[in-house]
């Protein structure tokens, strides 16, 4: 019922996206300048393009930036209130347009450091008086440089304000960071409507399992669904990488790499006298890093080398962005990627080599409990984890099955936590115990798995403790050779996805638990790094992601009259992909 009476609010205060273009794009004959064949052939140049596009994306913004807009004079709402917002330093719509320009500068000075110099040319030559704005190559424009191009971006080919709306509007539909947002496209729950509505097209038969799998695995009430859904189809990884194969006879054996300034030497190595210019640089703009694990040091990432973006992850094993391994995650994925097994090791992953090979071998496992009753009655096979202990570990409080005991290692302290991880079994010769060690401190994919036993002896009908091997550290590695195939291949990577875990969220009228995708337990949990995230996602994926924002917006109640337009704008619209 929400919904359909917000829709009728849509339709009476926005009635439809384009009707102020239809108006004015009349096929009415009254002189030379409203003519069909004029209007056609002005309608065709890009000027006219851009207008009847950033009018269209007006109309959107002025729904979702609806309590701004209401507090402009009539006059302000009858001429164009998103220009007004946009010259508002304190408008929430220009911060917002703000953070989005910083993504879009970045990547057009990736592309051509004179790309705004370049413009002001095109500005000249539109006769638009270009006194206050001369921005410096190579820089991001200041804000009153921004508020010019906006302004003026209506006599140049080159639409900043068009872009920047469209790359808003993206934004936007990632994270639903506006109340007036939220409103249309939530119910009373707070559950996204859209996917609401896809519950029939679930339950057919037709439709993929995979695409069942992905909607089951959705939390409806998390506002960033949108992100977190777009990342499961189009998995990313943050890299940083290269390849050298040069004086390769006198490398071997001295690319292992356990650290950002050993990745950074080998990324920098000259073995001649002449400068090496921008080989293998760093982020150009640190602002824009999406995070990694609080263990690696945000700050080593801003001074790392080699930097390659967000990229597409295509990768297998541990690196996949497939649904089965992103709820295979038991906490977020980076670190250096060994080149012969694409096993990924971070700085958590090292520190957990290093406390295995201190500790050395797993403690023995004991009676505790009701066990000697139970070996008396001859029930072996229904122990419990109450019935075991391990020497020199204290049981937790709380979770019977819990086993902790405190470490040092390099000045620092460290929990281990020895968990019975499955079934006691009895076979008649051993009582196995399976275990799971991991670290209270470090992240949860770091572990070691093994069996503790205890000997059962049936001519006295007794058991005996078991000393157990040293842990077998082949596969828990303190250094990663980035040596293969003769070349080194260096690489540091970060898994940008979410993870799936038990959360609180609704079912009808009802809170219960539930494994969803969330960015919770992730380096992305805070608002700033989802921004983050979406905001390099809405750049460089701006046209696709866009066109699916206004099919969202389109269930939102949005309509385009065809009838009602002309043929023309019509034929841009379809070829943007609007309609």
């Amino acid at each position: 019922m929400k919904r359909n009476r917000l829709l009728g609010l849509l339709t009476s205060l926005v009635p439809l996206a384009v009707l102020p273009i239809a108006a004015s794009c009349s096929t009415k004959k009254e002189n030379k300048t409203t003519s069909a064949g004029f209007q056609e052939s002005v309608l065709k140049q890009n000027l006219t393009k851009n207008n009847i596009l950033t009018r269209v994306s007006n109309q959107f913004l002025e729904t979702f930036y609806g309590n701004e807009v209401a507090t402009l004079t009539e006059d302000e709402k009858a001429s164009d209130p998103i220009k007004v917002l946009i010259n508002k330093p304190s408008s929430q719509l220009f911060n917002d347009i703000k953070k989005v320009f910083k993504f879009y500068a970045d990547q057009k000075l990736k592309e051509n450091p004179q790309f705004f110099w370049s413009l002001r040319s095109n500005y000249i030559n539109a006769n638009v008086d270009t006194t206050d704005f001369n921005p410096t190559p190579f820089a991001i424009p200041t804000d009153d440089q921004l508020k010019f191009m906006l302004n003026n971006s209506v006599f140049i080919e080159t639409d900043i304000r068009l872009d920047l709306q469209k790359r808003l509007l993206v934004y936007n539909y990632l994270l639903k960071n506006r109340d007036e947002y939220r409103n249309l496209a939530n119910d009373s729950s707070g559950r996204d409507l859209y996917q609401l509505s896809l519950k029939d097209e679930m339950n057919k038969k037709e439709t993929a399992d995979s695409v069942k799998d992905l909607y089951n695995a959705l939390n409806f009430q998390d506002n960033s669904l949108y992100l977190i859904k777009y990342l499961m189809d189009n998995p990313k990884l943050e890299e940083w990488s290269f390849t050298d194969d040069r004086d390769m006879n006198l490398r071997w054996g001295q690319a292992n790499v356990s650290s950002f300034a050993e990745f950074n030497a080998l990324a920098s190595y000259n073995p001649s006298a002449t400068p090496q210019y921008d080989f293998n640089p760093p982020i150009k703009n640190p602002d824009l890093l999406i995070a990694t694990g609080s263990s690696e040091g945000q700050d080593v990432l801003k001074t790392l080398l080699a930097y390659k973006g967000l990229t597409a992850n295509t990768s297998s094993g541990e690196l996949s962005g497939t649904l089965a391994n992103v709820k295979a995650d038991l906490s977020s994925v980076f670190g250096f990627v060994d080149p012969r097994t694409n096993r990924v090791y971070s700085q958590d992953s090292f520190k957990f080599a290093k406390i295995l090979a201190q500790v050395g071998k797993p403690p023995k496992a004991k009676k505790d409990g009701s066990f000697d009753s139970k070996l008396s009655e001859k029930k072996l096979d229904t122990l419990a984890a109450e019935d075991i202990q391990f020497e020199g570990l204290n049981r937790d409080s709380i979770n019977k099955n819990l086993f902790t005991k405190q470490i040092t290692v390099d000045q620092t302290t460290y929990t281990l936590q020895y968990k019975i991880n499955g079934l006691i079994t009895f076979d008649g010769q051993a009582v196995t115990i399976p275990v799971r060690l991991s670290v209270k401190e470090l992240g949860a994919r770091n572990y070691y798995d093994y069996s503790a036993k205890l000997q059962y002896t049936e001519s006295s009908n007794s058991v005996s403790e078991v000393d157990l091997p040293n842990f077998n550290l082949d596969k828990y590695p303190q250094t990663v050779d980035m040596i293969k195939d003769n070349k080194i291949q260096a690489k540091y990577v970060i898994k940008i996805s979410p993870l799936y875990r038990t959360e609180t969220v609704k079912e009808g009228d009802q809170d219960v638990s539930k494994e969803v995708l969330t960015f919770n337990g992730t380096p992305w949990e805070s608002a700033t790094q989802q921004e983050n995230i979406a905001l390099t996602i809405a750049t460089n994926d701006a046209d696709n992601l866009y066109r699916e924002a206004v099919k969202y917006f389109k269930f939102l109640g949005f309509k385009f009259d065809e009838q009602k337009m002309n043929r023309n704008v019509t034929d841009i619209l379809k070829i943007e992909g609007l309609i």
